[in-house]
């Protein structure tokens, strides 16, 4: 695999992560006393960690178009633990920061904290499953960096070191 379609798969498999977590991953109705609009709790409102992660895949995708190969194994080998941290944050705390996001939205609103202001406030709330489509997201983006870790690459130019160049003819030996 090249060098360019390597930066290309970890380029795209970025971009779907930052898409799915920006979404919202679910959405709350609130009555009048908070505007009577809906709230949406992203991805990235919900989990910090996500903006902080993706910043530093992209800053590694940039730092591997500049060094040479070897730096930008090592850096994608350590990404590989933190992006399955996140991973497992997100699938097993997602329902809690989601939570913890509305609570703390309403506290700014309203100045009344916890399930309290909750029940006053929300009057539905809808969920969606965009933050499995990010899991699977991570995943990708996960085997996208073990492959960048673990396979080396080729180069785009062919090497010719074991052909031999063919001899150039005798020009000189015309003119004798």
């Amino acid at each position: 695999m090249t060098r360019l379609s390597l930066f290309s798969m970890h380029a795209v498999s970025l971009l779907i992560m930052t898409v799915f977590a920006a979404i919202n991953w679910s959405s709350f109705e609130v009555t009048a006393e908070l505007g009577d609009s809906t709230i949406g709790v992203s991805g990235f409102a919900a989990f910090p960690a996500i903006g902080a992660l993706l910043t530093l895949q992209v800053v590694t995708l940039a730092l591997s178009t500049m060094m040479v190969g070897w730096v930008s194994r090592v850096l994608s080998a350590m990404l590989v633990p933190l992006m399955s941290w996140l991973l497992f944050t997100v699938v097993l705390t997602k329902d809690h920061a989601i939570q913890g996001e509305l609570s703390r939205i309403v506290l700014e609103s309203t100045g009344v904290s916890g399930s309290l202001g909750q029940q006053d406030f929300i009057q539905s709330s809808q969920g969606n499953q965009f933050w499995a489509l990010f899991s699977i997201a991570v995943v990708l983006n996960i085997l996208v960096l073990a492959f960048r870790a673990m396979v080396p690459l080729r180069s785009e130019t062919t090497k010719n070191g074991s052909r031999k160049k063919p001899m150039p003819e005798d020009l000189w030996g015309s003119q004798r």
